[in-house]
Parts: structure tokens; C-alpha cells; sequence
């Protein structure tokens, strides 16, 4: 059976893993038809974050078809359309009973603390692979997990109809966000410092910030410390800074900085289960986000060597296919 694999720092392709897949109790067999590459698939491609080993299967933002079930799964779900909710809670613990999954001590995460969905087939809990409609095509599906996170961030937030908002960092992330808030009718600007990127967002019609000024909200989606400082910088007196981004470079700033200006600091991580995936759905289903927008490129899973580097060098999501590689 064939997966996509990380065989080596700044090298992926196509390798042979064990065809054995079934359904357990609960569960339901995919076969997978592509996924989106995000900041943390390329991080761990450049080997800023460790993989457990090489080859490490890839994928965590996956689609597919069930094509069987397990005992206790509806048989119906047999031909489903699904896109893969990839963090899995313990589903017992008190993070978990209280709808805050993403906190559970015990949760597994497909392609970062365990090996990916990036293969022909794969087994997973029913209840964590979600029914879209059967005429979405990659672009959307690639997009759904991401989706999930910005919606998260959003709705955390409770931003105010009238308020003004800074989104800094213009990949797919603060793009999904920034669409979000447009849906609503509030003033967004994206602060990006590559050019290309700028570009991008400006072609999706979300206006670009100038230096300065003093935003209600600023959404920190580069994960960057420069990102942070611009995002500190930018913020209004009584504003708020919500941290969506992650990464492992230090952020520097002092109490005063905080304090005297009465800025909150906010975070959000992922999503819950199942409202966010539900969520991320919803917005796509009613028109208030179109996802397509956001996909610049899709790469056939042969040549996911390609993909990711277009990921690293252009704006815009890229999403593999893997249409072409038949019946496993």
C-alpha cells in the first residue's frame, strides 16, 4: 500500500507500508483521496520539529471514502464522503466531558504524535470522520481541519460587530480568519511581511494594514516574534491580542506592557470535538467562507516533493491529491 512519507530533512515521496487495514470496534476504513499541507507539516519538513523517525507517514488535514465499517458503526456510513477530525481525546477524562477535547492529557494527534493519514487506507473512530457532501472537491475538503481552527479562534474572541481588527500573518491561518470576520461585516486588515503573500491576500480582496495605528483586536497567526511585536505594537488601549500561531522562538514583553494599557491576552488552540469540525462545515455549506479561495496549488501525491516546496516558496494552500493512485 502505498503512503506519503518524510524520508529524510527536506525530502518526502511516495513508500510501501503494511496493506493490513481494518476496521476495530468502533471504527471505519477510509480510503483517502488527498490532504492539506499546513505550517506544522512544513516545520517538521525542515526539521525544525523533530519526527519520531524516517520515513514518518505524513497528513493530519485528510478526506476520503469509508469503504467499511466496524462493529457498532452504522453500515449505512459505507460510501460516505469524509473529512478526518485528526485529534483524538481520551473522551473520558474531565478536559474531555466538559467540550474542551483539545485540552485532554491523553489526546492523540494523527501525523505528529503518531503517524499520519497520508496513506491509501486508514482506520479511525467513526466518531471523529465527518460527512461533507460528495461533490466537494479537494480544494474544500484539504481546508475543512484548517477552517476548524480559525472558526475556534473567532468565536473564543467574541469580537464585537463594530470593532477594528489587525490579522497579522497572511498565510491560510489568518486568511481563514480574516474571511470570517468579513462574513460579519467587520473591518479587518492583514499585516504580512512577503510581498508574495501581501499579494495574495490583497487578489482576495482583504485590505493590507500600514504601519501603526491602534486595532480593538489583533489576531497573532505567524506563530513569529516579529509577529508578536507587531501585534503588541498594534494594539488599542483596553484591546486584546489573541495568540493563534505558534512557535518556539521567545516573545519578549514586560508587565507594563499589559498593565498600563490594559491589554488581554487570549489564546486558542485547535478545535473541540465535534463542534468544530461542525462549525468549519456549517461555514462552508452556507456560503459565509469559500475555501477555494485560499488553495493555490494541487499536487499530485507523486510528486509531494513538489508540493511542499511550492508550500514553502509561494502564498497560498496546497493540497495532495491522490486521486491518480487507483484501488489499493
Amino acid at each position: 500500500m502505498k503512503a506519503i512519507a518524510l524520508t529524510a530533512t527536506e525530502r518526502a515521496g511516495v513508500i510501501d507500508v503494511d496493506s493490513e487495514v481494518a476496521a476495530g470496534d468502533g471504527e471505519v476504513v477510509i480510503r483517502m483521496r488527498g490532504l492539506g499541507l499546513c505550517g506544522s507539516d512544513l516545520s517538521r519538513f525542515l526539521g525544525h520539529r523533530a519526527v519520531p523517525q524516517h520515513p514518518w507517514v505524513i497528513g493530519h488535514e485528510g478526506f476520503g471514502t469509508i469503504i467499511a465499517v466496524g462493529d457498532n458503526v452504522d453500515p449505512s456510513r459505507v460510501g460516505e464522503t469524509v473529512v478526518v477530525e485528526p485529534i483524538i481525546g481520551c473522551g473520558h477524562c474531565r478536559q474531555c466531558t466538559r467540550g474542551s477535547s483539545s485540552l485532554c492529557g491523553e489526546r492523540r494527534v494523527l501525523g505528529m504524535t503518531e503517524a499520519g493519514i497520508g496513506a491509501e487506507l486508514v482506520a479511525l473512530p467513526s466518531s471523529h470522520v465527518h460527512v461533507v457532501p460528495v461533490d466537494w472537491s479537494p480544494s474544500i475538503m484539504g481546508c475543512v481541519e484548517p477552517l476548524a481552527v480559525a472558526v475556534k479562534a473567532v468565536e473564543m474572541a467574541r469580537v464585537a460587530d463594530d470593532a477594528d481588527v489587525l490579522i497579522v500573518g497572511g498565510g491560510a491561518q489568518g486568511i481563514f480568519i480574516a474571511m470570517i470576520l468579513q462574513g460579519r461585516g467587520i473591518r479587518v486588515t492583514v499585516a504580512e511581511i512577503s510581498t508574495e503573500k501581501a499579494s495574495f491576500v490583497a487578489s482576495l480582496g482583504i485590505p493590507l494594514a500600514s504601519e501603526g495605528g491602534a486595532h480593538d483586536w489583533v489576531f497573532e497567526a505567524s506563530g513569529s516574534a516579529g509577529g508578536w511585536r507587531r501585534a503588541l505594537g498594534s494594539v488599542a488601549p483596553g484591546g486584546a491580542i489573541v495568540l493563534v500561531g505558534m512557535g518556539a522562538a521567545p516573545i519578549e514583553f514586560t508587565s507594563e506592557d499589559l498593565v498600563l494599557r490594559q491589554v488581554r491576552i487570549l489564546t486558542s488552540y485547535v478545535y473541540d470535538h465535534p463542534g468544530g469540525f461542525h462549525s468549519a462545515i456549517e461555514a462552508i455549506t452556507s456560503g459565509a467562507v469559500d475555501p477555494t479561495r485560499v488553495v493555490s496549488a494541487v499536487v499530485d501525491a507523486e510528486d509531494v516533493q513538489a508540493g511542499y516546496r511550492h508550500a514553502l516558496e509561494s502564498a497560498g494552500k496546497v493540497v495532495l491529491s491522490f486521486e491518480n493512485w487507483g484501488t489499493a
